[in-house]
Formats: C-alpha cells, sequence, structure tokens
C-alpha cells in the first residue's frame, strides 16, 4: 500500500507498507523447514518491514529538495550487478538475482539533499549529499531455509579436519556500536554530457555482511554451520 499526501508545494509526504507472509513454512511439513523457522521466525511473516518506506519531503525553493526519513537510495542502475547501488543492504533471504532490488534492499533512515546548479539547467547539473544513521546488514536465510547459502568448500574442509580433531574455530564477533561517530555520509555530483549521465560519487560506509576474524582453534564441539550465519560484525570499507 502505498500513500501519498501534499500539503502544498513545499511539503509533501509519502509512506509504504507492504506484509509479507511465506506458506510454505506452514505447508510443506520438512525438518529443515522447521529448523529455518526456529532461527528466523520472520521467514514465515515478516513484519519488520511493514513500514517499508516512510519520509517527509520539504522544497524551499525549486532547486533544493530536502527528504528525511526510511527511504531508499539507488546510484546507478546495471541490471542483475550492484556497481554503485551500495548505500541500502539487502534482505536475500528468499532470494538472490531472482527479485528485483526494489524489492529486496533494505530501507534506511537517512536525511537527503538535492540541489539543483544554478545556470546548468540545461545540462541537468545537480549535486546530492545524504547522511546516513542507521545501520543494518545483508538479512542471510538461516540454514535449513530454501534459499540458505552453503559453506565454502575450502572452509568446510579445514574446519572438518580441526573438528576431527575435537577443535573448533574461535570467531571474533564485534559488531559496531550505532553513534554518531559512526553515521555513514555521501556525496554525488550528477550532470547530462554529450547525450549520456556522468556522475562523480563519494560513500564513507561500513561492509553490510559480517567480517568474520579467525582467532585460532580451541576444545569443542563443533559449531560451523552454525557460528557463520546471523552475526553481524560489519568491518569498515
Amino acid at each position: 500500500m502505498d500513500f501519498q499526501y501534499a500539503y502544498n508545494e513545499q511539503w509533501k509526504a509519502r509512506a509504504i507498507l507492504r506484509g509479507i507472509y511465506d506458506g510454505v513454512y506452514d505447508f510443506t511439513n520438512r525438518d529443515d523447514f522447521r529448523k529455518a523457522i526456529a532461527a528466523d521466525r520472520t521467514l514465515r511473516t515478516d513484519g519488520d518491514m511493514l513500514v517499508r518506506e516512510i519520509y517527509v519531503d520539504y522544497m524551499p525553493t525549486n532547486a533544493l529538495k530536502l527528504r528525511v526519513g526510511k527511504q531508499m537510495l539507488s546510484w546507478g542502475e546495471t541490471d542483475g550487478l550492484r556497481l554503485m547501488d551500495m548505500i541500502n543492504p539487502l534482505d536475500l533471504r528468499r532470494g538472490y538475482l531472482t527479485r528485483s532490488f526494489e524489492d529486496t534492499r533494505i530501507p534506511l533512515w537517512m536525511l537527503r539533499a538535492d540541489y539543483d546548479i544554478p545556470g546548468l539547467e540545461r545540462y541537468k547539473t545537480y549535486v546530492e549529499f545524504l547522511w546516513i544513521d542507521d545501520f543494518q546488514t545483508n538479512r542471510i536465510a538461516p540454514e535449513g531455509a530454501a534459499w540458505a547459502p552453503a559453506n565454502p568448500i575450502y572452509l568446510q574442509n579445514q574446519f572438518a579436519a580441526l573438528a576431527g580433531l575435537g577443535l573448533v574455530p574461535v570467531l571474533a564477533d564485534s559488531p559496531r556500536t550505532q553513534t554518531l561517530r559512526n553515521s555513514r555520509f555521501g556525496g554525488k555530483i550528477s550532470s547530462h554530457l554529450g547525450g549520456a549521465d556522468v556522475t562523480l560519487n563519494y560513500l564513507y560506509t561500513f561492509e553490510d555482511s559480517a567480517v568474520f576474524k579467525f582467532r585460532g582453534s580451541g576444545p569443542g564441539r563443533s559449531t560451523w554451520s552454525r557460528s557463520t550465519r546471523g552475526r553481524t560484525s560489519p568491518g569498515r570499507r
């Protein structure tokens, strides 16, 4: 559901609501599916994404537009690839390239400003700034789910050898705190030159997927298949 409201030419608001229900976990009696639901109940019914986007637009002048709220922003358009589309993380629990990035992007709370440079209207030249005080990681399907990723064969072999010796890998989980200092920001200048769109982009951000630091091995029961999923330890990019 998509709701839009325009108070006047300067103030506008929009809210996009979405609900997801996946019946395969109710109508298919499989042990691996039950295991996946126990790890992530939102696979069946996703209520976290009910309010998909909600933001307010303010245009003090025709050249300046401010947008604040929960939103998605894509830099660059490439079918099947994400070359510059690195602002919003992805929800990959229900498919990879089989779904549109419009459906898999995870909205973030951010402040965005677009400014059309005076005198360059014929070249459609504008600058864009964004500030993100929100951090989400890519969402990966847990073990047993239909789209759960397999462990890399190389790592499986290496850690299987350790498990045979009664050892397990020691992984350090150090998630970043969500503070003002850890905010992300960026900017873009775009222009239409010679029949082509040309942009210059800069984004200060963090890795959207977990980065694991191997700290050696120690005695214990092997839990490699479970410990490699669901962690959120963003590394600096």
